[in-house]
């Protein structure tokens, strides 16, 4: 049963959390397409942001991948660029890839996706802790106001079953997705 998604402006400055119900994990990859076919249809650009990994195979075994390189080719920009960039986005960002944890990751993500001037950016903070989350929704606050962002927000729970709260941009809309 795919997921209700109600109509809102994909305006400059704008950011929305659209909080993804328990049970409907599966359902992200359909939002992200409707959502893409929105912004195409509003004739804007959209880009999702996918967190920076580490290349598999033997090329991971003959040279480990560093961060600056990987964002420099995921942005095409020039690795000087790309060691700028990393400077400025207020975590510690190891000099190879593969040994960053989840938080940088996911920061070299949005900021590849931020330096090809999306008018729609489309990401998620699963997998983070709170700090992370903050940082995440902090750069992209910092980021957004030539283009509209949307939060995938997943319910998470605490060790003992109960639910953890949801962490949103202090500057966000935020929307409860249903079932249709």
């Amino acid at each position: 049963m795919p997921l209700l998604l109600p109509t809102f402006s994909l305006a400059p400055g704008n950011i929305y959390c659209l909080h993804i119900p328990l049970g409907f994990h599966d359902e992200a990859s359909a939002l992200e397409s409707e959502i893409q076919d929105i912004a195409r249809r509003q004739g804007k650009s959209a880009i999702i942001c996918r967190p920076a990994m580490q290349a598999r195979g033997i090329r991971y075994w003959l040279r480990a991948q560093g961060s600056a390189e990987w964002l420099a080719a995921a942005a095409k920009i020039s690795k000087q660029e790309a060691a700028r960039v990393i400077a400025t986005l207020g975590e510690p960002v190891h000099e190879i890839l593969g040994r960053n944890p989840w938080t940088p990751c996911c920061l070299l993500g949005v900021a590849a996706a931020l330096q090809q001037r999306p008018e729609v950016l489309l990401y998620s903070t699963v997998a983070l802790d709170p700090l992370g989350i903050a940082a995440v929704h902090r750069l992209i606050a910092l980021n957004n106001s030539g283009l509209c962002a949307i939060h995938f927000s997943f319910q998470s729970f605490y060790g003992s079953g109960e639910p953890a709260p949801r962490y949103c941009s202090e500057k966000s809309l935020c929307i409860d997705l249903s079932p249709n």
